[in-house]
Parts: C-alpha cells; sequence; structure tokens
C-alpha cells in the first residue's frame, strides 16, 4: 500500500444507497425511458474509467451516484456490470477488476465518520507497526486522522470552513452508516452514497521542521533488492469477431514479479468517427499475485458491441502497462485484425 502523501480516488455510490421502500408498497413500475437512461449512465461510468470525456477529474463521483440509482432499471447483464463496477474490495474474487482483498480484512477503526478497512497480510497490508499497541497500525490511525481533519474542513459549519454537503450514509453496508474507506495496495476508496473525490492526505504536520538532509554516500542497493519490473503480452492472432463481440479479446500477459496490469483496445481514428464510438472501446485489468503468466479477457463496452456487431472485420491496437507501487513498464503496443 502507498504511504502518505498519497492521491486518493474516490470511487462512489454502493448497493442500497437509497433509501428502501416501505414494507408492503409495491414496486414502482418502470417509467418510459428509465432503461434508456439506466444504460446511458453505465455506458458514461465506464466511458469515464477508460479516461474518455474527463475534464476536472471529479467526474467519476456523479457518474457512479447516477448509475447506483439507476442500475435496478437495467438488464440482468447490464445490472451484473454494474454491481462488479460498484463492488467494494471486501467482496474479494467477485470483484472483476481485481481490487478485492484476497485475505479476511481486520477489524476496521472507525472513527465520528469514518470507518477505515485494511488487512494485514498480502500486497493490500499497510506497514504494520503499532506503536500503542492498541492493535492499529500507525497508518491507520493516521489516515483516519487526515480523513476526519478534511471533514472539519469541507463539511464544518465554524466560519472559515466549506459547509459542504455531508456524505450520505450507506445504510448496513461496510456494518454501519459511516463512510466506508478501503485502503488497497494501489488505492484508497471511500464508499457510501456521495463520497468525497480527489482529496490530497499528507501525513502529520505538527512539530518542528526537520534538518535540512547532509550529503551521504551513494547507496549500493543490496544483493536481494527487488528486479526492476519487466512485462510482455500477446493477442491470440485468430480470434473471431463473433467470440470478441460476446466474450471479448484473449490477451496473454507475463510479468516478472507480482504486478498489476491494465490493457486497453483502441479503434483507429477514422473508424471511430464511423462507428461514432470513442476510440478506447474496452478496458481490462488483472493482477499477478506473482511472476508467471496469466491470460484474461478485455470486454468491450455495450456501446462499442453494438455498433462494431454489423462488421465483417475490426482493427484494433491493444496497449499495455504494468505497475508494481510507484514502479511502471513503458507503454506497449499491438495491433491486431479480427474476423468473423
Amino acid at each position: 500500500m502507498r504511504r502518505v502523501p498519497l492521491l486518493l480516488l474516490v470511487l462512489a455510490a454502493v448497493l442500497g444507497c437509497f433509501a428502501p421502500a416501505a414494507a408492503g408498497a409495491s414496486p414502482k413500475p418502470l417509467q418510459p425511458g428509465s432503461r434508456a437512461r439506466a444504460e446511458s449512465a453505465l455506458d458514461r461510468v465506464e466511458q469515464l474509467r477508460q479516461g474518455q470525456g474527463v475534464r476536472s477529474g471529479r467526474e467519476l463521483t456523479p457518474a457512479l451516484a447516477a448509475l447506483a440509482k439507476r442500475k435496478n432499471s437495467l438488464s440482468s447483464s447490464d445490472r451484473e456490470r454494474a454491481r462488479s463496477i460498484l463492488a467494494r474490495p471486501t467482496d474479494g474474487a467477485s470483484d472483476p477488476f481485481g481490487d478485492g482483498y484476497t485475505v479476511a480484512e481486520h477489524a476496521p477503526l472507525c472513527t465520528t465518520h469514518f470507518c477505515i478497512h485494511f488487512v494485514t497480510s498480502t500486497a493490500d497490508a499497510p506497514s504494520l507497526t503499532d506503536s500503542d499497541s492498541d492493535g492499529f497500525p500507525n497508518y491507520v490511525e493516521t489516515m483516519a486522522a487526515q480523513f476526519e481533519f478534511v471533514y472539519s474542513v469541507e463539511n464544518g459549519t465554524a466560519p472559515g470552513d466549506l459547509a459542504w454537503t455531508t456524505p450520505k450514509p450507506d445504510g448496513t453496508l461496510g456494518g454501519n452508516s459511516k463512510t466506508d474507506v478501503y485502503g488497497t495496495n494501489d488505492w484508497i476508496w471511500t464508499k457510501d452514497a456521495q463520497p468525497f473525490q480527489g482529496v490530497s492526505v499528507t501525513g502529520p504536520t505538527a512539530g518542528p521542521a526537520p534538518a535540512p538532509a547532509q550529503p551521504a554516500a551513494p547507496v549500493v542497493p543490496p544483493a536481494n533488492a527487488t528486479p526492476k519490473l519487466t512485462s510482455t503480452f500477446s493477442l491470440r492472432s485468430r480470434q473471431g469477431l463473433k467470440t470478441i463481440l460476446s466474450r471479448g479479446v484473449l490477451v496473454r500477459v507475463r510479468c516478472n514479479q507480482a504486478c498489476r496490469v491494465r490493457v486497453e483496445l483502441r479503434l483507429p481514428r477514422s473508424t471511430a468517427r464511423r462507428l461514432h464510438l470513442p476510440r478506447v472501446i474496452g478496458v481490462g485489468v488483472v493482477k499477478l499475485s506473482k511472476a508467471g503468466v496469466k491470460a484474461f479477457r478485455v470486454r468491450l463496452t455495450r456501446r462499442a458491441r453494438k455498433n462494431v456487431r454489423g462488421m465483417r472485420s475490426l482493427r484494433l491496437t491493444a496497449r499495455m502497462r504494468a505497475t508494481r507501487g510507484s514502479a511502471k513498464t513503458p507503454l506497449r503496443s499491438l495491433r491486431v485484425t479480427l474476423k468473423r
């Protein structure tokens, strides 16, 4: 897990965010156009996750909130995709984006407004240093204090505070109605009905400033130092377009150590313009827990599948990058032409 300072990517909107209907009340019939609005909300989220339409960096939070509100109007297959997007790290292996915990979480640290969720093993664990021996690592306690400080400034009502709208409770999801914060190896997530996005968290600043660092002799890395991260990937050369539309593009990735791999599928500019599609029509993420090879499928967005369905062939460029903490490999590209 990254250490402070850290930029938070905050993903919003959870299952059951909104008040349930009264007991015994009959469900509301779907309003005309509600399915279309729900599908539009799903497309919007998928495009933002692929970097399409991002202007300020804060577009994803309201888009996810809209998706959570409208997901019940989706078809069963699209509703499952929406649930996958809205999954929490504690959903474990059911999170298709590979962000789920692989071990049981430690009891969360809950403050006045937040509950900090974390694990004590695997790559998702923070430093376990616990100076006061209270069962919660220093890192988790610092994180909790920083979130409460940000809340007091952004949501406080005292003179000089911003008095922004407070996050909506999520019922008992996460254990109670407080805003849930999940620490993982790559991100810190918060989950409620209206969470924060793009908050900068820094370490405590109390105490005198440290003395200027003195020049030191060059540090020789130990013999067992982690080797430089390297990765490769390949596409199966003969993949039928019909199979691609139903199952996705089969990709094979290799890393020389544990890594997180992101693959995106891009159309040529002219093809994207002709089909009225964004250039990025699919993104897949997979984690390797150790050095090795892994095959997985990158699904096309619903809109891309619909617009491409009548084509006899399709030319794509696949781009791949592997990361591990702050280390990352160069962006690699492969071109492939898919035929029926």
